[in-house]
């Protein structure tokens, strides 16, 4: 998980939370849920140098269609049980829209 404050700073490596799905995991305190509501989704395929790239992609396309994008933004490894070259890895990205 990176805070959107720090992606838009910049900051594309600034990996504050580790994010994993875990179902049926009755709420704890120390947990956090990720939020309900809109989500912008993207998907990146490939190296994680190029990232930021598809981040500032992301904030262009919010921008454009008036969205305001806040809290986190999730990281979740589509293919990285099965994939065995970067090239190929799959990123799916999830960042919540206000409002």
């Amino acid at each position: 998980m990176i805070a959107v404050s720090s992606l838009l700073a910049g900051k594309y490596d600034e990996y504050s939370r580790l994010f994993i799905e875990i179902p049926f995991l009755p709420c704890q305190p120390d947990l956090h849920t990720a939020p309900g509501g809109r989500y912008l989704k993207a998907f990146h395929k490939g190296s994680f140098d190029r990232l930021p790239g598809r981040y500032e992609e992301i904030f262009a396309f919010a921008g454009a269609h008036g969205l305001t994008l806040h809290e986190f933004s999730y990281e979740t490894g589509i293919n990285e049980n099965v994939v065995d070259r970067i090239e190929y890895y799959i990123v799916q990205i999830e960042i919540p829209v206000k409002g």
